[in-house]
């Protein structure tokens, strides 16, 4: 009889709600997007003339695309190029450069730890609400922020 009340005891004990989930070690938890974050989640694109010699203008395509797993890409010409994780600062996207996410890093100098900085636009100036123009960089693996100048400050445009 003893017995009998100590295992109804200790099956009460191990009862759960029904509505809780059990954690489990393996799961990540998973972060819900803010809304500012959803609101930059899409594809942008720019459109870029380099000139190689005064009779040739070669048109580049690149597009960026923020994920929302808080990984972006970067495409030129349709050819995956680079890419990392990217963040909300101060309304600012602050992208940083890393492998680690499993996208080869740049091609054309840009390495691991190299963080660039995206001003999200307000609709205006024949630019769609969201755009976003490049507008500082932060020295390699530093806190030492510099703008970019006229020239190297690109827009690209939001398209979905």
């Amino acid at each position: 009889m003893i017995a009998m009340v100590a295992l109804v005891g200790c099956g009460k004990q191990e009862q759960t709600d029904a509505n809780e989930s059990t954690p489990t070690t393996t799961e990540k938890p998973v972060k819900e997007l803010t809304l500012e974050e959803k609101k930059v989640v899409g594809t942008y694109e720019m459109v870029n003339t380099i000139n190689l010699n005064s009779s040739i203008n070669v048109p580049n395509t690149y597009t960026f695309k923020l994920l929302d797993n808080k990984v972006y890409v970067v495409y030129t010409n349709s050819k995956k190029v680079g890419g990392g994780k990217w963040t909300i600062a101060n309304g600012e996207i602050h992208t940083l450069i890393t492998s680690k996410v499993g996208i080869e890093t740049f091609s054309f100098g840009k390495q691991d730890g190299e963080h660039l900085v995206y001003r999200i636009n307000p609709e205006g100036f024949g630019l769609k609400a969201g755009s976003l123009t490049g507008i500082a960089e932060y020295e390699y693996n530093t806190d030492n922020r510099k703008g970019l100048p006229e020239n190297r400050r690109h827009t690209f445009k939001k398209l979905d």
